[in-house]
């Protein structure tokens, strides 16, 4: 898929899907709260507008200093479990960390 970047922003993009429809797309990158640097993206805007509409609601959650909601608006539910695991491993004893992970990866 080819980019063309917007004559308005130049964090806006629009591309030509399969079908030849003209759809639209945002990259945002910003810098998370540890100063790693990351990139919030979105396509299939059926106008310009739109795009820019999300892009902004992006650009003022980043200035508000909520990056930790845009970069984790996708997670699935194992991939929370596997961050909360990693952020509290130091935290238990090592039979609490087995035992955890025990519960967390056996299928149901």
């Amino acid at each position: 898929m080819k980019l063309y970047k917007s004559k308005k922003e130049p964090e806006i993009y629009y591309y030509f899907n399969a079908k030849g429809e003209k759809l639209w797309m945002y990259r945002h990158k910003f810098y998370n709260a540890a100063g790693i640097r990351k990139e919030k993206k979105k396509s299939s805007f059926k106008t310009e507008k739109a795009a820019l509409k999300a892009l902004l609601e992006v650009k003022a959650a980043t200035l508000q200093g909520e990056t930790k909601h845009i970069e984790y608006d996708n997670l699935t539910v194992g991939q929370w479990l596997d961050t909360w695991l990693e952020m509290n491993k130091n935290k238990w004893k090592a039979t609490t960390m087995k035992q955890r992970k025990l519960v967390v990866k056996k299928p149901f």
